[in-house]
């Protein structure tokens, strides 16, 4: 079976349109940076979606988006996409969205927190100076298996608040929030880190951008999420494509509701 080279993916963001364009522009630089050269894209937000990067820190709200996103990525299906990549490390609605459709589909912080084992023993993730965030990123690492692999106290959170972390990341002076993501990795090493994850789709490509992917003098790797979230679905396409491999078990977990059951239930909800 032969390797069809282009791939079609489709960047999912939660935040709405209206509000996404600077956030948009840099993962733009970074996919056009990372991406295969017969790799296409968009990236567009679901609707309708929340304007507040905070608000993600509440799984109240965050709630509200989960169904929107599995439109999306059904949409993408439809209109012929390889794979779908929800832009938050909380992969919200990610499970979900895998029984529906026959494409991958991925959050930010599968791929990366399995890479992060792979390249030290012992990791942490740092992100937004959001307190309520700890609990959701500490539960989704023990979803995933990993709490065995990671430091005491995991998440680690930047000293700048979200909003002079965005502002100033995605205008002006970067390298101040560089500047703090470093700072606080450095301290995730001093207990016990051997990689660091860079656990925001924001924070990531900031680091990305700026050519910051080491604590270079310990040789520290630091893991962008997008960029380790990308390139895995690029390798998992070309596999299905080249081998046949399935994209999930649909043993259990991930099995697959026949076409007129997934009918039925959208039509109890007006779908």
């Amino acid at each position: 079976m032969g390797i069809q080279m282009a791939r079609k993916i489709r960047f999912i963001n939660i935040v709405a349109e209206e509000a996404a364009g600077p956030l948009n522009a840099l993962i733009k630089k970074v996919l056009d940076k990372i991406i295969m050269p017969d790799t296409t894209y968009d990236i567009v937000s679901i609707r309708p979606a929340m304007r507040e990067t905070a608000d993600f820190k509440y799984e109240c709200f965050a709630f509200h988006n989960f169904s929107g996103i599995v439109n999306s990525v059904e949409q993408a299906e439809k209109e012929g996409f390889d794979a779908c990549v929800v832009l938050c490390f909380f992969d919200p609605a990610i499970r979900y969205a895998r029984q529906l459709v026959q494409i991958p589909v991925f959050g930010l912080g599968e791929a990366t927190l399995h890479l992060a084992c792979m390249m030290g023993y012992r990791y942490a993730v740092v992100s937004l100076n959001e307190k309520e965030m700890i609990p959701t990123i500490e539960e989704e690492i023990r979803r995933y298996g990993l709490a065995d692999r990671a430091i005491n106290n995991p998440v680690r959170l930047l000293t700048l608040s979200t909003r002079e972390a965005f502002i100033k990341g995605l205008g002006g002076s970067p390298h101040e929030v560089i500047s703090d993501i470093i700072k606080v990795a450095k301290e995730a090493v001093n207990d016990g880190a051997e990689v660091i994850v860079i656990g925001c789709a924001g924070l990531g490509p900031m680091c990305t951008s700026l050519g910051v992917s080491s604590l270079q003098e310990m040789k520290i790797p630091i893991l962008d999420c997008l960029t380790v979230t990308t390139k895995t679905v690029e390798m998992i396409i070309d596999m299905r494509r080249s081998t046949g491999i399935p994209i999930v078990s649909r043993k259990a977990f991930y099995s697959m509701p026949d076409n007129k059951d997934i009918e039925r239930v959208k039509a109890i909800f007006g779908k």
